[in-house]
């Protein structure tokens, strides 16, 4: 992508104002992993084949996942 790598990419809360984003996220504090894993279990089946169905090519082209 040609963009050069910073370490601010991971501590995004600690240079931004406190502030509430859209589905909860706070932008003055890192992204709760425990939270973020918890919200699967909400999810049924069809709606992870939903999101596979959508996220997947991207996910591939940018090697997050290989099949």
């Amino acid at each position: 992508m040609g963009i050069e790598w910073s370490d601010d990419i991971l501590n995004f809360y600690k240079k931004n104002p406190g502030k509430s984003l859209a589905g909860g996220t706070r932008t003055d504090r890192p992204i709760n992993a425990t939270r973020a894993n918890n919200l699967e279990a909400e999810l049924n089946a069809e709606d992870i084949n939903k999101i596979n169905l959508i996220c997947q090519p991207v996910m591939q082209k940018y090697s997050y996942i290989e099949l």
